[in-house]
């Protein structure tokens, strides 16, 4: 993961603290703030073991990479490359019954604030130093053939992808 990605990450969660509202419906349990992890890899069924050591407190949002870095061809400058960062964030919590809708409304709510909160496009806290620069953030689409819709753990219970556009500075040393 490059530093810009790993950048980007932080970004993702320092945003989603101080701009979405993660209080929970009708007395159901916030969402609180050190319940939000930054991850390497998303969470996948086949990571049952690790999320059960990991996350012990729900609910929670995890934020990792997802996919592969894309270079935008055409972009940039002499001294920058303009890149593609795509982030997943998944809110993950317990199993519930069926006449738990509260914790359902909580679960949708966070999820649209997080949407709401990236489609707007600009990072609140736009940094720019010699790692890159992030800049714009967009909401991805789900692709409904996605992998990961139907091997995701039972715990995760919603899903949004986002997209964040950076600008890395060239390597002008020439060693890679």
């Amino acid at each position: 993961m490059s530093v810009t990605h790993y950048q980007c990450l932080q970004e993702v969660k320092q945003e989603i603290i101080d701009y979405v509202d993660l209080t929970g419906v009708n007395g159901t349990e916030n969402l609180l703030d050190a319940n939000i992890y930054i991850w390497s890899a998303p969470v996948l069924n086949t990571h049952k073991e690790r999320y059960k050591s990991s996350l012990s407190e729900v609910p929670a949002i995890v934020i990792a990479p997802s996919r592969t870095v894309e270079y935008i061809p055409g972009s940039g400058t002499n001294l920058h490359s303009d890149v593609k960062l795509p982030v997943l964030i998944q809110i993950c919590d317990r199993e519930i019954s069926v006449d738990e809708d509260d914790k359902i409304h909580s679960w949708l709510k966070w999820s649209q604030g997080i949407r709401q909160h990236f489609h707007e496009g600009d990072l609140r806290n736009q940094v720019f130093n010699s790692d890159g620069y992030l800049n714009y953030v967009e909401v991805g689409h789900i692709d409904i053939l996605e992998e990961r819709l139907f091997g995701v753990h039972h715990q995760m219970v919603q899903y949004i992808p986002i997209i964040c556009h950076s600008r890395e500075p060239h390597n002008t040393s020439g060693i890679v």
